[in-house]
């Protein structure tokens, strides 16, 4: 009922009974009320759904507090903060002064009651839609949540893999190192030993100057010039595996640098971040306040309800005592007409705090797309650098078994030399002549090639290997001039290839013009003969009595 109404039925009270007015009177009261009563339902379903959301944002914000790394620059920001919230409390005394504005202005807004319910109608509508749009928007989030959570699992494996990919590295690169310290002392002690071993080399030729000195010399310049060029072709070598070396440190100091690069970029993305968080607190304190508002809205609501009711029984008791009362009651419904307008601008800006809030959730929506975007990125520069220490890793290791067959090479060749010198620092029985690792002995009585080589087993030795140039020129002293002596060369197995006693195929030999010869067939065994000045091999009879040469370890 509109003003108009009321004021024509001023006229119309001569016609009506009191009972008559009293019960419309009530009637448009009632369905007020219920309509009332119907805003303050959907308004409490409204606040339940708000508060869960407010809980699971809640929730949301511990989750995203728990990954932050600079949760301490967060609590020196909090005065700040707080100054800002006595600001916000000062903006706050400024919007009860517009609402007070706004009351003075709702007089106005009664001329027209009908297009104010039309207005409500419309606003519960709008309200709807925006509802399902907030619940669209809660579905999107909580999916976009799934996700980031996801990649950031994926990255704490893929940081764990990194790490333990950087522990193994700096393990093999311990590991290299003192496979290369150990390689250089190795080195250090194959030198050592080459210069003894040279020293007792130059002893020994300064022992042969009796039987000559001008070929002695000439063989050792030709063996100095030969150890110098393997000694050149290592170092080369050496040269080589070192620039290899350098330039795979060149390689890992590029890939430290992009590494440091990538924390520098995580910095700035989480000191974006604390600021983002600020932005959202400000908004859940704006919120807070909102809150306040509502419950003090609340109770004054309550209060008025009160009110409204006890006017009504004040209403019943003046209606039943005097027709004139029919006044008051007209003013109580002009009361209630006020109220409704209230419940509208309540609805009003219910409606407009639902549309910020999905404003809210839109741009939270956003940070978290942009947030599961970055982690995307991090996770992808992540596995390449997974990759790269994986290969690296590779490298390293094929370095370190390269550094480890390097080192067991050097390491027989370090224990060949020492045996070597070993047996050169070693003397020799009684009867025997020491040159070089071996000792050597000439039998006075003569024998077969088989007995002669029994006789040199049964004595610790075998017959005596002339392999190399330096031992023939020693055979040469050894034998005297006009005598045949065995040696431990043959071919029996084969004919024409012949064979050490050790098992190795002669190469260096010191045949005399002509021979082997293998005359009448039957020469497969070798000897050496000094006729005259001359000292050569011979291919006889293997049945022969000669004379023959020893040669043992000392």
């Amino acid at each position: 009922m509109d003003l108009m109404e009321i004021d024509d039925s001023t006229d119309m009270t001569k016609n009506l009974t009191k009972k008559g007015l009293v019960t419309k009177v009530q009637t448009n009261y009632s369905s007020l009320e219920k309509e009332r009563n119907q805003l303050q339902t959907n308004y409490s379903s409204l606040e339940k759904e708000r508060n869960q959301l407010q809980t699971n944002y809640s929730s949301l914000e511990q989750e995203r507090n728990q990954l932050q790394t600079n949760y301490r620059i967060v609590e020196q920001d909090r005065d700040k903060l707080q100054t800002n919230y006595s600001n916000l409390e000062q903006e706050r005394n400024q919007l009860q002064t517009n609402y007070r504005i706004v009351e003075q202005e709702r007089d106005q807004l009664q001329t027209n009651y009908s297009s104010l319910e039309q207005e409500r109608n419309q606003l519960q509508t709008n309200y709807r839609i925006v509802e399902q749009e907030r619940d669209q928007l809660h579905t999107n989030y909580s999916s976009l949540e799934k996700e980031r959570n996801q990649l950031q699992t994926n990255y704490r494996i893929v940081e764990q893999e990194r790490n333990q990919l950087q522990t193994n590295y700096s393990s093999l690169e311990k590991e290299r190192n003192q496979l290369q310290t150990n390689y250089s002392f190795l080195k250090q002690e194959r030198d050592q030993l080459q210069t003894n071993y040279s020293s007792l080399k130059q002893e020994r030729n300064q022992l042969q100057t009796n039987y000559s000195s001008l070929e002695k010399e000439r063989n050792q310049l030709q063996t100095n010039y030969s150890s110098l060029e393997k000694e050149r072709n290592q170092l080369q070598t050496n040269y080589s595996s070192l620039e290899k070396e350098r330039n795979q440190l060149q390689t890992n100091y590029s890939s430290l640098e992009k590494e440091r690069n990538q924390l520098q970029t995580n910095y700035s993305s989480l000191e974006q971040e604390r600021n983002q968080l600020q932005t959202n607190y400000s908004s859940l304190k704006q919120e807070r306040n909102q809150l306040q508002t509502n419950y003090s809205s609340l109770e004054k609501e309550r209060n008025q309800l009160q009110t409204n009711y006890s006017s009504l029984e004040q209403e019943r008791d003046q209606l039943q005592t005097n027709y004139s009362s029919l006044e008051q009651e007209r003013d109580q419904l002009q009361t209630n007409y006020r109220i409704v307008e209230q419940e509208r601008d309540q609805l009003q800006t219910n409606y407009s705090f639902l549309k910020q809030e999905r404003n809210q959730l839109q741009t939270n929506y956003r940070i978290v797309e942009q947030e599961r975007d970055q982690l995307q990125t991090n996770y992808s520069s992540l596995k390449q650098e997974r990759d790269q220490l994986q290969t690296n890793y590779s490298f390293l290791k094929q370095e370190r078994d390269q550094l480890k067959t390097d080192y067991n090479s050097l390491t027989a060749v370090r224990d060949q030399l020492q045996q070597r010198v070993n047996k050169m620092d070693q003397s020799c029985p009684s009867g025997w002549s020491k040159f070089g690792e071996s000792c050597f002995h000439v039998s006075t009585i003569k024998r077969s090639w088989h007995s002669s080589r029994s006789f040199c087993n049964s004595n610790g030795g075998d017959l005596a290997i002339i392999n190399t140039k330096d031992k023939m020129v020693f055979v040469r002293g050894l034998v005297d001039s006009g005598n045949h002596a065995w040696i431990g060369l043959n071919d029996r197995v084969n004919e024409g290839t012949w064979m050490w006693v050790d098992g190795t195929r002669a190469t260096t030999t010191f045949w005399a013009p002509r021979q082997p010869d293998n005359s009448r067939n039957v020469e497969d065994c070798g000897e050496v003969r000094h006729r005259g000045r001359v000292v050569d091999w011979n291919d006889d009879d293997c049945s022969l009595q000669r004379i023959c040469i020893c040669e043992k370890s000392p």
